[in-house]
């Protein structure tokens, strides 16, 4: 299991994992990845969803869309079980 979570924003390279992710599957056919997080604030008000929707797109193009969980919503580190961290 790969996750990312926090608020997405293209800095976070997210598009270069989904890249990656056919290579992945192919030695780990059991492999998935969640994509956890709420867009940025400021993402949202300058260019809407676009980088999720664009996001979304390359998981279909690259055929991997049973390799790949969006979850659109803001968690806490509590939540993930990392309460010590930060």
């Amino acid at each position: 299991m790969l996750l990312t979570f926090g608020l997405l924003s293209p800095n976070k390279g997210i598009e270069n994992v989904l890249q990656a992710l056919p290579a992945v599957v192919k030695k780990h056919p059991d492999a998935v990845y969640i994509i956890l997080g709420a867009t940025h604030p400021n993402i949202l008000k300058h260019h809407g969803d676009a980088y999720r929707i664009m996001l979304q797109q390359l998981v279909r193009k690259l055929h991997m869309g049973e390799h790949v969980i969006f979850q659109n919503r803001f968690v806490e580190l509590k939540e993930l079980g990392c309460g010590s961290i930060g």
